[in-house]
């Protein structure tokens, strides 16, 4: 009872066949009657030695099957939500590729059939070389937009794979902004202005990714924003993250395949983009992402202001 496992031999001097059965029936591995023939006690013996050591060879190889065909259970498991999670996310980036390719095209369509419509009728005092100059404007400039998107929808697939690699180095988030921020208005011949500027932010960042980002976003509320409002960089400094707002007035933003990859790419970074839209057609993006803090900052600087603004620049075309 304490020990089943282990082998028995029963040794008597009782012959009876009854008790033989019972004996065996009973968990006896053998029964040796008396007087005991030496040979073949030590051969009993150490067949019931080889069976003890084979049955336990099996019982540990059973328990690594256990364990095997757990371990490979939850490789399946795992493999099969990922396997969700890529179409879902192949669902998400057909129907967002979709809508954006939509409108171009539709446009490359309405143009081209224009253009034939007004070369067939040869209208009187219409300037032909002038109609097809600016038709051709307007097809280069969907063809532009569509190169756009395939363009994007290499980086979303890059962003979902390995190949999308960040170059992380410490900067100052306000000196980036501004570089950012000034180089915009440069290229754009809008008017930049700085309203403050405080002590800066230390964060550890792709420069050249998180640079795409603003622009993007500045760029989608520049083209949303009612005609002379002025669209508003703000970045904050909360008590974990520092954060980055672009608010302008004007129309909700279209979340489309240029969102979604600056949200990957915030997300890369620990942080996270959303969007809100208030009333009084008012929409601003908050981008949030951590601070570089070393050690020694960590324990003696712990407490910090719950907000507070560094820097403010107001972007007006």
């Amino acid at each position: 009872e304490l020990r089943p496992g282990t082998p028995t031999l029963l040794v008597t001097g009782h012959g009876e066949h009854d008790v033989a059965i019972q004996a065996l029936r009973g968990g006896a591995y053998d029964y040796i009657l008396k007087p005991i023939d030496r040979d073949y006690f030590v051969a009993a013996l150490r067949r019931a030695i080889q069976t003890q050591l084979l049955q336990r060879r099996v019982e540990e190889q059973q328990l690594a099957l256990e364990l095997h065909a757990k371990l490979l259970e939850g490789l399946v498991q795992q493999q099969t939500h990922e396997l969700f999670d890529a179409h879902a996310t192949k669902d998400k980036t057909i129907r967002i590729l979709s809508h954006a390719l939509k409108t171009p095209l539709t446009h490359l369509k309405e143009m081209t059939q224009l253009l034939r419509l007004k070369l067939g009728l040869k209208l009187e005092g219409t300037n032909t070389l002038e109609m097809v100059s600016q038709g051709l404007a307007d097809i280069e400039h969907s063809l532009g937009q569509v190169e756009k998107l395939v363009q994007e929808l290499l980086h979303t697939s890059r962003i979902e794979t390995a190949a999308f690699i960040l170059h992380r180095q410490d900067c100052d988030l306000v000196e980036l902004c501004g570089h950012v921020l000034e180089g915009y208005a440069a290229s754009t011949g809008y008017v930049l202005s700085c309203e403050s500027l405080r002590e800066p932010i230390e964060v550890e960042v792709d420069e050249d990714r998180i640079s795409q980002l603003i622009i993007s976003l500045l760029s989608t509320a520049q083209m949303s924003s009612t005609p002379g409002s002025p669209v508003t960089v703000k970045l904050q400094q909360t008590e974990r993250r520092a954060m980055i707002t672009v608010s302008y007035r004007g129309s909700p933003p279209r979340l489309g395949m240029e969102f979604y990859i600056s949200r990957k790419i915030v997300e890369q970074h620990g942080g996270w983009l959303e969007v809100q839209s208030v009333p009084e057609n008012r929409s601003t993006y908050f981008i949030m992402l951590p601070y570089r803090i070393g050690p020694v900052e960590e324990q003696t600087d712990k407490v910090k202001q719950i907000q507070s603004t560094q820097a403010l620049w107001t972007v007006t075309a």
